[in-house]
């Protein structure tokens, strides 16, 4: 059955999450504080490349627009309905008249919140013991690798630089790599729950096998959300939830949601 939560374990699991996400914006306030006089620090650490191009795009959408338009090349093209996700928090941003960098930020705090509640849910889902679901989920927040000892000796390893691999570099880098996890955890989440509250049916219920139509819109709600924010993300979940469908099927000699 889905795994249930206690309040005070909730709050536990919040708590935790605010001092994850604290420490990610550490580093950005140091680097304000040490900007030196007479400059003005972008607010960008970690891939400032990207980052500069999601603040373009924030800008564009500042300035009213919902449709992306490629400004490196000087011939005249139609907008396109792309990047939606910075291009509405430069609305937000606009309409508040609040500066892109400190939305960026806000929107990645939130971001970031939002992935490390999901995933004590999702790590809920399979832990009953409540120590062990604490020590799952510090590992997601807190770990990473030990790429950083390697840095003096001039070796560049993949915990320091694949940004989107590990959950506490995505949740300080940017805010649609902690919000596309979790929206991935989410649809991942939804798969696992429905065949459970389809094998725990009354008996009465035993002849109705289907995933409800909320289940149905959610998931769709989900990956038409997540093809918005980090369309690379989709192939994986597709592939991922076509193998757990195979397996599942596999092991109880029929699909999970046949007659």
């Amino acid at each position: 059955m889905p795994a249930s939560i206690a309040k005070s374990e909730w709050r536990w699991a919040l708590l935790w999450a605010v001092v994850i996400v604290g420490l990610t914006c550490l580093p950005y306030l140091i680097a304000w504080q040490l900007a030196p006089e007479g400059t003005q620090y972008t607010g960008l650490l970690i891939n400032h490349l990207d980052g500069e191009s999601y603040y373009a795009k924030m800008r564009q959408g500042a300035r009213g627009d919902w449709l992306f338009h490629l400004p490196f090349t000087p011939e005249p093209h139609e907008g396109t309905f792309i990047f939606t996700f910075y291009l509405a928090l430069g609305q937000l941003a606009g309409a508040l008249n609040v500066p892109i960098p400190v939305v960026y930020h806000i929107a990645r705090a939130g971001s970031g919140l939002f992935f490390l509640s999901v995933g004590y849910r999702f790590i809920a889902h399979f832990y009953a013991r409540q120590q062990t679901r604490r020590t799952a989920f510090l590992l997601l927040g807190l770990s990473a690798g030990f790429g950083w000892l390697l840095a003096p000796l001039g070796f560049t390893t993949a915990d320091v630089w694949v940004v989107e691999g590990f959950t506490f570099l995505s949740i300080l880098a940017n805010p649609h790599f902690p919000l596309a996890i979790g929206l991935m955890l989410l649809i991942f989440l939804l798969a696992l729950e429905v065949p459970n509250k389809i094998l725990h049916r009354a008996p009465q219920q035993e002849n109705s096998r289907r995933p409800s139509a909320t289940s149905i819109i959610g998931s769709a709600a989900l990956g038409l959300l997540l093809a918005m924010i980090q369309p690379f993300a989709v192939p994986i979940v597709l592939v991922v939830l076509g193998v757990y469908i195979v397996l599942l099927g596999w092991v109880q000699r029929r699909l999970p949601w046949g007659p």
